[in-house]
């Protein structure tokens, strides 16, 4: 993946996860702007429009989605974290991939949602309801 290679660097330092996530931000929207696509790719974006994006009454800013600005389409919800090395993690990853489940329907109706975890040895990526499910089953 281009976050790997470009941004090796970063991954080696062990930079906070919202410098990671920019960067996937960043290299999703350098695809979509070059498709023309009328999408915008937005790091931690907490709004519904005019509201507060929330879930089970608690505020939530996905890590990265597209999507268009100010309208009821939603394309792409992803949450990203770098591999879970205590039970806190791991619970972490748990909230997160039960939210991007929960955002493929209801409310905000996300027609696709990705769990990604990049080390510097890897880029894992679960993609849909039915990996989603299978990581959460997977989970300690």
């Amino acid at each position: 993946s281009k976050l790997r290679v470009r941004d090796a660097d970063l991954l080696r330092l062990d930079v906070h996860e919202v410098t990671v996530t920019s960067r996937l931000a960043h290299h999703l929207a350098t695809i979509i702007e070059h498709a023309g696509e009328p999408l915008r790719v937005d790091c931690e974006y907490n709004r519904d429009r005019d509201d507060v994006k929330s879930l089970d009454d608690e505020n939530i800013r996905p890590d990265v989605v597209v999507h268009c600005r100010d309208s009821p389409r939603n394309f792409l919800i992803v949450e990203c974290k770098k591999p879970p090395r205590s039970p806190r993690a791991h619970l972490a990853v748990r909230v997160d991939v039960e939210r991007l489940i929960a955002m493929l329907g209801g409310r905000y109706w996300y027609q696709c949602a990705a769990y990604v975890e990049v080390s510097i040895d890897a880029c894992t990526v679960w993609w849909g309801r039915d990996e989603l499910l299978a990581l959460l089953c997977a989970l300690p």
